[in-house]
């Protein structure tokens, strides 16, 4: 009756059946299988890696600040003329003209918006993309764990059994092969153990690369929301205050109620103006903002080192260990064969 699987990885039964059935059928005696033992899993993590650097390095989010810059700078252009005056004195001095240049900026407006909405579609696609991408590194993560659970029940069994029934047999018999089997057989153990702790590092980077897809595709909807933000809230609001200017220089006798509505533009437009700085701003700042924080990298950095730093003096422990074994079942084959002397003397 095969063990129970005792882990507290998150599992289906589906998948704990597979791990029964690899651990059930691993041969750490075939050096060609500990050596390819979950590599599939392992070249396929690698593979992905480079597919989610690839996207990400097709990514143009500068390009979408450049955008929105440039959809500030022809806004800008109607203001040029007015000097210190307010946004709207133009059209009480030469409408026809400023109507002209008004013509020409919201054409190039127009084509702003055109990149954008081009932009914006992009963007949504990545990330249904990395949607995508996040439920295969789930998938290619469990695979690794399906392949590591099964690697550590194998080396339990190994050395609750075979090894310990390996040294019992060369203790008793005291023979050179028999001890030579049992050394080996640890030997062999070890280095399967490697194989697994070698697959537990991978799993730990597709373990990190779920989060920071999740950051990248949290970036770019960031980016969709600025650009929608500018196409439904800033545009329509600039050609308000244009039809609003438009409006007000037929009404030149209305002096003071063309002061107050000109106030009232004003205030308008630097509110305005502050929610589209504000915008792009925080659009640049992530833009510039690295996928990984260096930080980051660092303590994933110091936890591998540690983690190697560690295994080593395990296995130098086990080594020292072993060592001082071997030299116990010296001392006591050599008591037994002066006894068994001892007695075959008086006889």
């Amino acid at each position: 009756m095969a063990e129970k699987i005792n882990t507290t990885e998150n599992l289906s039964q589906q998948d704990l059946d597979r791990v029964r059935s690899i651990s059930e059928n691993i041969h750490i005696d075939d050096i060609q299988e500990v050596l390819s033992y979950g590599a599939e899993a392992q070249t396929r993590i690698a593979e992905f890696s480079e597919n989610v650097l690839g996207v990400v390095k097709t990514k143009d989010s500068e390009a979408v600040g450049e955008l929105l810059t440039s959809l500030v700078a022809e806004i800008k252009e109607i203001d040029k003329t007015a000097g210190k005056k307010s946004w709207f004195s133009p059209f009480f001095k030469g409408t026809n003209k400023t109507l002209a240049k008004y013509n020409t900026v919201e054409a190039n407006v127009d084509t702003i918006l055109k990149e954008l909405e081009t932009r914006k579609q992009q963007l949504m696609e990545d990330v249904v993309t990395f949607d995508g991408m996040y439920q295969q590194n789930l998938d290619y993560f469990k695979e690794l764990t399906v392949y590591i659970v099964a690697g550590k029940e194998r080396i339990k069994s190994l050395r609750k059994h075979d090894l310990a029934e390996a040294e019992l047999r060369a203790a008793e018999t005291g023979l050179q092969d028999d001890a030579q089997y049992a050394s080996d057989l640890e030997e062999r153990i070890a280095r399967f153990e490697k194989k697994v702790h070698d697959l537990s590092l991978t799993r730990m980077v597709s373990l990190q690369m779920g989060p920071q897809i999740r950051m990248i595709q949290n970036n770019d909807s960031q980016l969709i929301e600025r650009i929608q933000s500018s196409i439904l809230n800033t545009i329509p609001l600039w050609k308000s205050q244009i039809i609003i200017g438009l409006g007000l220089s037929n009404v030149s006798k209305a002096v003071e109620a063309q002061r107050a509505v000109t106030d009232m533009t004003n205030q308008l437009l630097r509110h305005n103006s502050e929610l589209l700085k504000d915008g792009t701003v925080k659009v640049a700042r992530e833009a510039e903002r690295a996928i990984i924080d260096i930080e980051t990298l660092q303590v994933t950095n110091a936890n591998l080192i540690e983690t190697i730093d560690q295994v080593k003096q395990v296995q130098a422990e086990g080594v020292a260990a072993r060592l001082e074994a071997s030299k116990e079942l010296h001392r006591l084959e050599e008591e037994l064969k002066n006894k068994l002397l001892e007695m075959k003397n008086k006889e």
